[in-house]
């Protein structure tokens, strides 16, 4: 069963280029930096007074520029809040750390004491990779190196 992704209670523009201050439902307040969305479709947030307009939507589940046409939602904003934060790994950091390691996913979950099932949640990056497992990613390479 995957966990419930946190809502948006606020959302501002920071000030500074594509960075948000969110507060979460878990109380939670962290900043997060969007530019890696400001391509293609959300190109249009480059113009600072644009970007300047982000709110939480009335449920929670998105940042919204511009109704029906430019928002983020909650559940990638949350992850990115995460990985900036160092409270999270990213999934690119979990397959390079197991690429790294010559681990399979099954090899991988033995290697740092989780089940199958959650490295695949990981690896598909179904899951948020918690600050944990980057922990113990970095153990098990120590302990290799001897």
């Amino acid at each position: 069963m995957k966990r419930k992704m946190p809502r948006i209670v606020r959302a501002a523009a920071t000030g500074r280029p594509f960075e948000l201050d969110i507060e979460w439902s878990t109380g939670e307040r962290m900043n997060v930096d969007v530019s890696e969305a400001a391509d293609g479709p959300y190109e249009p947030l480059r113009d600072a007074s644009l970007f300047a307009r982000a709110r939480a939507d009335d449920w929670g589940h998105r940042v919204v520029w511009i109704e029906d046409e430019i928002d983020l939602g909650a559940d990638q904003l949350y992850r990115w809040s995460l990985e900036q934060a160092g409270e999270a790994m990213t999934v690119e950091d979990w397959r390079e750390w197991r690429a790294r390691n010559r681990l399979s996913v099954t090899g991988a979950a033995a290697a740092i004491g989780i089940s199958r099932r959650m490295a695949t949640y990981y690896e598909k990056g179904e899951w948020i990779v918690p600050k944990t497992i980057r922990l113990a990613c970095s153990g098990y390479e120590m302990e290799q190196a001897g």
